[in-house]
């Protein structure tokens, strides 16, 4: 998933790129390979000229909960943010 900063538009000179996500419905946790994956998506974006995602986030939704590692790493960053079913859905 891809969030562009309100003032932004896909027409305009220059894109910014607000939040880059992805979610997964699998009974596997979450882990750092999932952040890595996106950072590495995000590092693409970055070399097009167009694309600004200096100030971008990251976030990772889970149905099945977040490994360890990964927790590890975004408690250290502000730009992760980890989201379960009950942060979606309240308790």
């Amino acid at each position: 998933m891809v969030m562009l900063d309100p003032d932004s538009s896909p027409r305009g000179d220059r894109v910014r790129i607000r939040l880059l996500g992805e979610a997964k419905c699998t009974a596997e946790p979450r882990s750092g390979h999932d952040l890595r994956r996106l950072e590495k998506i995000g590092e693409r974006m970055r070399s097009i000229s167009k694309i600004d995602v200096s100030a971008t986030q990251y976030a990772i939704f889970s149905e099945s909960g977040f490994a360890a590692d990964l927790i590890a790493e975004a408690s250290r960053r502000d730009d992760v943010h980890l989201l379960d079913l009950d942060d979606l859905y309240g308790d």
